[in-house]
């Protein structure tokens, strides 16, 4: 409602009735809100129950401490590891004005471009995840949390603020907007809807605004030229109608439809993205499992391709098979009656010459008839080829008659006179033909095939210059080739197979003088490159060694170097060649290098340590053989010793045990009242016959007293430690000892391919039980 003051020109204004009040609507007015009165219905009354006050917002001073309204958001569980880090709380000035960018840069140290980045995002996010006509304490807190969550992961620097109050302050006053305008454009849609419905209602009538203002407007002025009186104003209370929308207006039914409508079209495109990342998992799954099955089928048309040939080839062979079958058969038949033939001609033929042996006889003896007639040798021939096993007996001629010596001599040189039998003619031919078509010989001497020549030098030296002649080389190879001992060659880098290849072409393709490389290929003996290394080192030698030295003294040639080098030379290569890699058959694939040094190295230690046990083996033997000799020594110069024959027993069974017969020993120490002594750790030899540990304990303890009675010079004998848990010998077991010395245990468990290996020998060897009383006599 307002009202007018009129002027007059009068002083004193006459009392006069008010003029009547006119009703205007508030949303024509400048007006906003509902004020002390509320929100009422057109031409309603007010109810009995007071209205609620409205909520105001009202701004602390600067010295106080922000209280939150909204909850705090979780914070994650503290673990005794990780360290307490204080948030940054917000400034005093953010309540005041939330969006200020200044407070963003002197807090985040952000641009401006970036605060706006930063709000623009986090605004998108709040109209796509909550409800913009509600608050902030009023959403659901898992869209909160979620809105929280998609900010930190795009701008994780926010977390280090106290209860994210950068972020929360941008949505407080996001949402208050945004719920303020939707509130206003409510209003205003429903005041708009009012006055239609009123216009509508009254139409004609003179209750609207606009007739009640212009009739007012005309009774005024009809009052003023009536009354030339100035009249004194009177002043009336303003009166706000306010319009209350219907709960259940279609505007209101609409909004919330289009709520419930925007939250399910949000949940259907979470459930299709869900569902488009599932599908383009499956799509690569399929695309991978067709993949698969595109190469199983291309292998497949090969395996079936190779089969069928593989079938082709089976096929044709077993039609070759078949027609070669019948021919082997007639083959097989026809060799065998020529053989039946040979047998028969070869009877035929020992008759005749019988015959004819018998008829020189005869005629010799009419010649010289005072001597006595000898019988002839006979003498077994090797087989013959492809005829029957049974050896062919031919006598030998008489030896010549003593007294006519010329004549015997005549006779023995002269060839036989021919036979005048026809028939025998005709079988010597026959057999010779045979023979000659069949390659068998009577003799059965076949021609040996010629030994390939290989170039070796009698050694005829002393022991001391081939020694030195070995370590003079090595000494040289080591320093030229620039290598500490032998097995550093394992990492030698050889020639390469070009330089090689160009040596073995031509003589002007010779190695520098100052390389030195050998050639480790395949061919290396044989190699030109590794014949001029050899020459080089050679000649190194030569000149070291002088005119006037061990070589020309004791007339050392050439060729006897080249010998021992080569001989050097296989060996460097052979350390060579272990570490290089070689192929996996059963993975399908080449060792890696790695993997092919720790194999030589495993070889190399298992190397040394089985050379380590043979040489202690070899002492061990050498030891108690001399004891066994030295004792049967001294008894049998005693004369009255009554166990020769058991030490003589004794020495038979270590000569058959030799050195691989003994137990195999490992280095340890044994801590006795706190000092640590030196042990030998006995391995029990599982092969060997258990009793025969008592005979060699027999033969320790003698070797104990002749050590006894010696002089203490050089090591003391160490401590052999025997019990059973020191563990089995890994050595393999002498092949070829009587059966007694081996355990039968042992033997009974072996394989039979093995004891086929181990070729046990037939010879009866018994042991006995030997008289450890008279030890020592």
């Amino acid at each position: 409602m307002s009202t007018s003051v009129v002027h007059h020109d009068f002083p004193y204004a006459e009392p006069a009735p008010p003029p009547p009040p006119k009703i205007v609507l508030l949303a024509h007015t400048d007006l906003h809100g509902g004020g002390p009165c509320g929100r009422l219905l057109l031409h309603g009354d007010l109810g009995d129950k007071p209205m609620p006050p409205k909520k105001k917002v009202s701004f602390l001073p600067e010295t106080n401490t922000m209280v939150h309204t909204y909850p705090p958001a979780p914070q994650p569980t503290p673990t005794p590891s990780s360290a307490v880090v204080p948030k940054i709380p917000p400034p005093c000035s953010v309540s005041r004005n939330p969006l200020d960018d200044k407070v963003y840069s002197a807090s985040l140290s952000w641009s401006t471009d970036k605060i706006s980045e930063f709000k623009a995002y986090v605004q998108q996010l709040a109209d796509e995840n909550l409800d913009t006509n509600q608050s902030l304490t009023s959403q659901s807190a898992d869209r909160v949390t979620k809105v929280i969550t998609m900010t930190l992961l795009r701008y994780p620097e926010l977390d280090n603020f106290k209860e994210h109050w950068p972020l929360r302050c941008v949505l407080i006053y996001h949402l208050k907007n945004r719920s303020r305008a939707a509130k206003q454009s409510i209003d205003r849609k429903i005041t708009n809807w009012c006055g239609e419905k009123d216009r509508t209602t009254a139409k004609g009538s003179s209750n609207t605004p606009q007739t009640c203002s212009r009739r007012r407007s005309h009774d005024d002025e009809e009052d003023r030229a009536n009354n030339p009186v100035q009249r004194q104003p009177v002043t009336l209370p303003k009166v706000r109608l306010v319009v209350v929308p219907d709960p259940t207006s279609p505007l209101e039914l609409a909004q919330e439809k289009n709520y419930a409508l925007r939250s399910e079209l949000s949940a259907a495109q979470e459930s299709a993205k869900h569902q488009a990342a599932q599908l383009e998992a499956l799509r690569a799954q399929l695309f991978q499992q067709q993949a698969t099955i595109d190469n199983m089928t291309q292998h497949e048309g090969e395996m079936e391709a190779q089969f069928f040939g593989d079938q082709e080839k089976i096929d044709k062979m077993t039609k070759d098979v078949s027609a070669l079958y019948p021919q082997l058969l007639a083959s097989q038949k026809q060799l065998m009656e020529c053989n039946k033939e040979i047998d028969r001609l070869q009877r035929l033929h020992e008759e005749r010459t019988s015959e004819a042996l018998q008829l020189r006889h005869q005629a010799q003896a009419s010649k010289s008839p005072l001597q006595a007639p000898r019988r002839g040798k006979r003498t077994n021939l090797t087989p013959v080829h492809n005829i029957s096993r049974r050896p062919i007996e031919i006598p030998l001629d008489p030896a010549p008659i003593p007294g006519s010596s010329g004549r015997a001599e005549a006779a023995s040189t002269a060839p036989p006179p021919p036979s005048t039998d026809p028939e025998v003619e005709q079988i010597a031919q026959r057999v010779a033909a045979l023979l000659k078509d069949s390659f068998v010989t009577i003799n059965g001497k076949s021609p040996k095939s010629k030994p390939s020549k290989k170039k070796t030098i009698k050694c005829d030296y002393p022991k001391e210059v081939v020694t030195y002649v070995n370590n003079k080389l090595r000494q040289i190879t080591l320093a030229r080739f620039d290598v500490q001992q032998a097995g550093d060659f394992a990492f030698h880098v050889p020639a390469s197979a070009r330089l090689v290849k160009a040596c073995g072409d031509g003589l002007n393709n010779d190695p520098p003088a100052g390389l030195f490389q050998w050639d480790f290929s395949d061919g290396y003996g044989k190699s030109r490159w590794n014949d001029l290394m050899m020459q080089k080192i050679v000649n190194l030698f030569l000149r070291d060694d002088g005119a006037n030295g061990v070589l020309a003294e004791h007339g050392v040639h050439r060729d006897f170097l080249e010998q021992k080098l080569g001989e050097q030379l296989g060996r460097y290569r052979t350390s060579w060649k272990a570490y290089q890699p070689r192929f996996l058959e059963a993975q399908g694939r080449m060792e890696t290098q790695a993997e092919a040094h720790a194999r030589a190295l495993g070889a190399n230690d298992q190397h040394l340590l089985s050379s380590r046990s043979t040489t202690m083996k070899t002492a061990k033997f050498t030891k108690r053989k001399d004891t066994v000799d030295k004792t049967i020594e001294i008894k049998k110069l005693d004369g009255t010793a009554q166990d020769i024959a058991t030490w003589e027993r004794l020495l038979e069974m270590l000569i058959l045990l030799g050195e691989q017969g003994m137990s195999s020993e490992d280095e340890d120490e044994l801590e006795v009242d706190g000092i640590k002594i030196p042990v030998f750790i006995v391995k029990i030899c599982i092969w060997r016959e258990p009793r025969i540990v008592d005979y060699l304990r027999l033969v320790d303890a003698q070797t104990a007293q002749f050590k006894g009675v010696q002089r203490p010079r050089g090591p003391k004998p160490e401590t052999r430690v025997r019990k059973p848990g020191n563990g089995n010998g890994v050595a393999k077991a002498p092949v070829g000892l009587p059966r007694s010395l081996y355990n039968e245990q042992w033997l009974a468990a072996a394989s039979p391919s093995y004891l086929k290996e181990l070729k046990v020998s037939k010879e009866a060897f018994e042991l006995f039980v030997a008289a450890t009383g008279r030890m020592g006599s």
